[in-house]
């Protein structure tokens, strides 16, 4: 029973390691509906898997109503908060709600990524120098020792790219854009980094501007 219990437990998550979110999302639905449900920590970490993929596969708002289904225990509130606050961001909602779901996470763990989405919270908010400083803080790569890559640095990459295209730095938000739109698993990530990127077309003929118009569309 517990080697099926630790079979059934890991691959959900190794399916997600893989870039594979539906695949990835079905079996942790089906983790959260089996007997293990009942095994310490086993429902919330499967509702946390699901609000997982169903984030990078794009669908935001269902997202965050999987998340409110996780409990507020210990091991998975670094990673509650930070997923909120992703959600919002994406959804251009609720700033300060993830400013302050980014400043309780930052008392657990931190990472650039979070730097970043706390940028684009404060920049929303109207406080650029504070936004700024966090932008300045997540630095221009993701250490080599940082958990995730393949997940992960894309969404750096984006975030970083978004914030500079959203300040204007349009020409400095291209290398983070066309990093983000390339390594690691395709995601949403990588969609919305090629939907800012122009094509070659565009910036040859308006190469300062060819992003405004989609940064104002948002």
């Amino acid at each position: 029973m517990l080697s099926y219990a630790v079979f059934r437990g890991l691959r959900p998550s190794a399916l997600l390691a893989k870039g594979r979110w539906r695949e990835a999302r079905e079996a942790a639905e089906r983790l959260g509906k089996s007997p293990l449900r009942w095994l310490p920590t086993i429902s919330s970490d499967a509702a946390y898997l699901e609000s997982l993929c169903l984030h990078f596969e794009g669908d935001f708002e269902a997202s965050e109503r999987r998340l409110g289904s996780v409990a507020d225990v210990r091991g998975l509130r670094y990673a509650r908060l930070t997923l909120h606050a992703s959600n919002l961001v994406m959804l251009e909602r609720d700033p300060e709600a993830a400013d302050a779901a980014l400043d309780e996470a930052r008392r657990l763990l931190a990472y650039p990524e979070d730097d970043l989405l706390r940028a684009l919270a404060k920049l929303a908010l109207g406080r650029s120098d504070e936004a700024e400083t966090f932008f300045l803080r997540a630095g221009t790569t993701r250490s080599q020792a940082a958990p995730s890559p393949k997940l992960n640095d894309p969404v750096f990459h984006f975030f970083r790219g978004l914030y500079l295209v959203k300040t204007g730095r349009v020409d400095e938000a291209q290398r983070d854009l066309e990093t983000a739109a390339t390594i690691g698993h395709a995601s949403v990530y990588a969609a919305r980094a090629r939907a800012l990127l122009p094509s070659a077309e565009q910036a040859e003929r308006e190469p300062r501007s060819s992003l405004v118009p989609v940064v104002a569309d948002e």
